[in-house]
């Protein structure tokens, strides 16, 4: 599959100022000599640049102006401009001298790109470093674990809610002894929030979020229990698509008495001792109401004690189940056509206990051999050996790409906003780096005040109708893309143009 889709395209934002304006990629070329790829997502590709006058290296997060699929089949969407606003407005709020998070070193535009240019992070994403450690210790864990907390500790004390937190986006620098530090990395669902504030928008990645987040009613607290996620990985192993749902059902005490059910064969944990590692793991993946702050969770004593006791290295869980998940979505496009791909989705319809746009790999299959489409089901379990262990966002993502053109109907469906959502304010033009800054700056009018915190009741997936998809069993208040769409790229079909449409201003906060 292949093709471009020209559905929308960026305000040029900096076509006014020579220092930032490169009026062809051929002018760009001649400051910047372009490198290895280093990423792709679906809103930018990450580029290694080398800046010709005097050899400084950087990683070029570059956002295309018109919407075009990879070779991978993945997404690559021009996002809006006040999203891009937002993003850059992030990436400087949180910039200070020893700052944990990436830094942003500039950004350039022509007519066809723009790029944020972050500092060179050499060790790549956080399981690929650790994968190439020979031997991996209590002790790397709690590095890790800080330098990230720390970087959640800084968003959070300049009122900015990362809302991606997930070791794809914890990169690995190298400090002046060659120690491996990590920069938490990718803003692009960064919000600026006020006391109270709330959301309401599918971000993240359902894996490493918190009961709240998958309830779609959630604050910049869901960072630390993402972050806690992480710790527990690193400490204790990759878990699987049901301890994490036992997890968020009873915490980390029902996590342990899950194991101790259903996997006896398996040795006791980090997780399963009492003492302060326990305490902190507990702290973290809290209800938020009783959830640690990152500041706080920086006190704990596991943190200084933590010796270099070797332990399993979790990286191939981890990254084997991230490859089975991007796998699962272009099998979807690859093996079954549109039809089928509407009958498994008719029958993933009433699952109930994990967040809207979300299934179990094992889940699928079923729903594949339920729909009659064996190859499917055949391909879908072929992609992992304990396909029901892993979890996958946003499965029907790929679909609206099979038949997608530029002059397709479906291409005014994609850029037009759902009537439901808030209108996005106009973007804002900025003349220079200095006035973006200004134009992007402030922390908005304060929010509504907070409601009564979700916790877990009724956990997990209480009430099998097709609302309460959620965790905690709360009805999201989205169709989701699991309803029939009758064959047309509807709202629901395509997830409530969540996957393909930029999130517009605050329109995800709960009013």
């Amino acid at each position: 599959m292949g093709g471009v889709l020209s559905l929308c395209c960026t305000q040029d934002l900096f076509k006014d100022s020579p220092d930032v304006w490169y009026a062809s990629q051929s002018a760009l070329e001649a400051d910047y000599a372009f490198g290895a790829a280093l990423g792709e997502g679906m809103f930018a590709k990450v580029r290694v640049v080398t800046r010709r006058r005097d050899g400084a290296a950087f990683a070029a997060k570059v956002f295309k102006k018109r919407a075009e699929l990879s070779d991978g089949n993945e997404l690559s969407r021009a996002p809006r401009a006040d999203a891009l606003l937002r993003e850059i407005d992030a990436l400087r709020r949180v910039a200070a001298p020893g700052s944990a998070c990436v830094r942003l070193a500039g950004v350039v535009e022509t007519p066809g790109e723009l790029l944020l240019l972050t500092e060179l992070c050499g060790g790549g994403d956080l399981m690929r470093h650790v994968e190439g450690q020979r031997k991996f210790t209590a002790g790397d864990a709690a590095a890790y674990f800080s330098d990230a907390c720390a970087a959640i500790a800084r968003c959070h004390a300049v009122s900015v809610a990362h809302r991606d937190v997930k070791p794809e986006n914890m990169l690995v620098a190298f400090d002046g002894r060659r120690r491996a530090r990590v920069r938490l990395s990718d803003f692009g669902s960064a919000r600026v929030f006020a006391p109270g504030d709330r959301y309401a928008a599918d971000a993240g990645s359902p894996f490493w979020s918190s009961p709240e987040a998958w309830a779609l009613d959630y604050d910049h607290r869901g960072d630390v229990y993402s972050v806690g996620v992480v710790l527990l990985v690193l400490v204790d192993g990759m878990l699987g698509g049901d301890e994490v749902r036992a997890l968020h059902g009873a915490g980390l005490a029902g996590l342990v008495d899950y194991r101790a059910m259903f996997y006896r064969d398996r040795p006791p944990g980090l997780s399963a001792a009492p003492g302060p590692l326990r305490d902190l793991l507990e702290g973290l993946l809290a209800p938020e109401a009783a959830r640690l702050s990152a500041a706080a969770a920086l006190g704990s004593p596991w943190l200084a004690a933590a010796a270099a006791v070797a332990l399993a290295n979790p990286a191939r869980g981890v990254l084997a189940q991230r490859r089975a998940e991007r796998a699962a979505r272009v099998a979807l496009v690859a093996v079954a056509d549109g039809a089928a791909r509407r009958r498994v989705r008719a029958e993933l319809r009433d699952a109930p206990g994990l967040p809207p746009g979300c299934a179990a790999l094992g889940e699928l299959a079923a729903a594949a051999d339920r729909a009659r489409e064996p190859r499917l089901a055949a391909a879908l379990r072929a992609l992992h050996a304990t396909p029901d262990l892993v979890l996958v966002h946003r499965p029907f993502a790929l679909e609206a790409l099979a038949t997608l053109g530029p002059n397709d109907r479906a291409a005014s469906a994609l850029t037009a906003a759902p009537a439901r959502r808030a209108a996005a304010p106009a973007p804002r033009r900025a003349a220079s780096s200095q006035d973006l800054a200004r134009l992007a700056g402030g922390a908005g009018d304060p929010g509504p005040a907070a409601p009564p915190a979700v916790g877990r009741r009724n956990a997990p997936g209480a009430d099998g109708g097709r609302g309460a998809i959620s965790m905690d069993g709360t009805y999201s208040g989205l169709v989701g893309i699991f309803a029939d769409d009758g064959g047309d790229l509807s709202d629901a079909s395509l997830h409530g143009l969540a996957a393909f449409e930029e999130r517009a201003g605050d329109a995800d906060r709960v009013t």
